[in-house]
């Protein structure tokens, strides 16, 4: 084998040890912004929920389309959200990201992985 051959075997095999750390990486990270879009989606879906029950309350049921219609709910990255409510004002909302991962948050914390318990969360 010529010099040059070795030389361009050599640079293919790098080029393509190098793709095969970058592909690895570029899906965790994928993965990363999947699940922190879900987590801004729950918390802004906290705030408008808080901002519903403060404006009405004597309210008794709350539904995601309140919430979108009150600056929370979802976005493209985030198309689920449930909300599980017991009146006057104890609540969890819940969705899955586009990563799989499930997260909730409730009206006393922030979110965290899972989903919504009832009798527990709400």
């Amino acid at each position: 084998m010529r010099l040059s051959a070795i030389v361009i075997l050599c640079a293919s095999f790098a080029t393509l040890s190098g793709c095969a750390v970058a592909v690895p990486v570029y899906q965790s990270q994928k993965t990363a912004a999947a699940d922190a879009a879900m987590k801004s989606d729950l918390v802004n879906s906290k705030v408008a929920l808080v901002s519903i029950l403060v404006t009405d309350m004597g309210v008794q049921s709350i539904t995601a389309a309140d919430l979108e219609s009150n600056g929370g709910g979802t976005t493209k990255a985030t198309p689920d959200l449930a909300v599980h409510f017991t009146p006057p004002d104890t609540f969890c909302i819940d969705g899955s990201s586009k990563s799989g991962a499930k997260f909730k948050v409730t009206d006393s914390g922030s979110p965290v992985s899972g989903t919504c318990v009832e009798g527990s969360d709400f």
